[in-house]
């Protein structure tokens, strides 16, 4: 190659040049590729953070959604089971004795003791306790103002009843198990709150008796 009368340039420099120039250009432009690769694997797993945290909340969701129905499914269970108020000592009992299988069925433990306390004079008005099967109730000695201050007792889950304007306060101690979860805690408040006020209707009617429909009556009705 000729550029002027005096300057040469061999063919051999000429392609050695080009070939150095496009590897510059190669280089430059794999580095931009790997750049802009590298971005998008950045992104990617930044997608796949996001996935994973969206599906993760997504079956919270349905589990939670899952723990409510079954709650609402236990509490309109609860409710409808209960076709009378009690009017005496034993409808009284057979209220306790049908709730504390409930308590049973929502929780895994051995046993279950309902105990009603004047939360003033911390005197025990009734108690009632039920078993799994053959399982024991060992004699504990459940302290009623540890229960009534603390709502605490040792080796034991409590929960009693959140109504604040009564002289009387129900609680539920369940047997040591398994830590139970919001929903079991929530479905055995209720029907504490309900024993309560069952307790508050048979403790009450002696002084209404005339809310109560007779006997004789009630049997034409359902006849």
């Amino acid at each position: 190659m000729s550029l002027t009368n005096n300057f040469l340039i061999a063919e051999e420099l000429v392609e050695g040049l080009l070939i150095a120039l496009l590897l510059v250009i190669s280089y430059m432009v794999l580095a931009r590729y790997r750049k802009e690769l590298n971005k998008y694997r950045g992104q990617i797993t930044e997608l796949s953070v996001k996935k994973a945290d969206v599906e993760g909340r997504l079956t919270d969701a349905f589990k939670y959604i899952g723990a409510v129905n079954v709650q609402v499914e236990e509490i309109q269970s609860l409710f409808l089971s209960l076709k009378k108020y009690p009017e005496d000592k034993k409808d009284f009992k057979d209220s306790l004795s049908f709730l504390a299988h409930k308590v049973l069925g929502i929780v895994n433990v051995d046993w279950v003791i309902f105990r009603i306390i004047n939360v003033e004079s911390l005197k025990t008005v009734r108690e009632y306790s039920e078993t799994r099967g053959n399982a024991v109730l060992l004699k504990h000695n459940i302290s009623n103002k540890s229960l009534v201050v603390t709502n605490t007792v040792d080796g034991c889950n409590v929960i009693s009843s959140d109504q604040k304007n009564l002289t009387v306060k129900m609680f539920c101690i369940i047997a040591s198990g398994d830590y139970l979860t919001a929903t079991q805690t929530r479905l055995v408040q209720t029907i504490v709150n309900a024993l309560e006020m069952l307790f508050i209707i048979f403790a009450s009617q002696y002084y209404r008796k005339g809310y109560f429909k007779e006997k004789e009556s009630m049997q034409k009705i359902t006849t």
